[in-house]
């Protein structure tokens, strides 16, 4: 059933069972002045994470941890979360040492089946 989801409703349907889920309506503007626009954002414990979606059809790479990261900072958010259904290797690595959750398909659906 969650494989038949598009990535945006089975993100929203995952984080929405334990956090405050809240989709924005128009780009973000940072300190900087720049836009940015998050596809949802999820608050924790008072903290906003700003959560990045990307459907593609090809492996997701270190730029769009950098964007996140980016668009996290001038933000003011506590972190980010980038879902999508691939990521390269490096940008995982990245991810994790810039303290962005990547998180992929495949895992979504197994904590939703296992219930966590």
């Amino acid at each position: 059933m969650e494989n038949e989801l598009s990535l945006t409703e089975l993100t929203k349907k995952f984080f929405s069972r334990k956090y405050e889920y809240i989709i924005p309506e128009n780009p973000i503007k940072g300190r900087s002045g720049q836009k940015w626009k998050f596809n949802a954002f999820v608050m924790y414990e008072n903290q906003k994470y700003g959560v990045f979606i990307r459907e593609w059809n090809r492996s997701i790479g270190v730029n769009q941890i950098r964007q996140l990261e980016k668009a996290c900072r001038d933000t003011k958010c506590a972190g980010g979360i980038i879902v999508g259904d691939t990521f390269s290797c490096n940008a995982e690595i990245f991810g994790e040492n810039l303290g962005i959750q990547v998180v992929e398909r495949s895992t979504l659906v197994q904590k939703m089946q296992n219930g966590i």
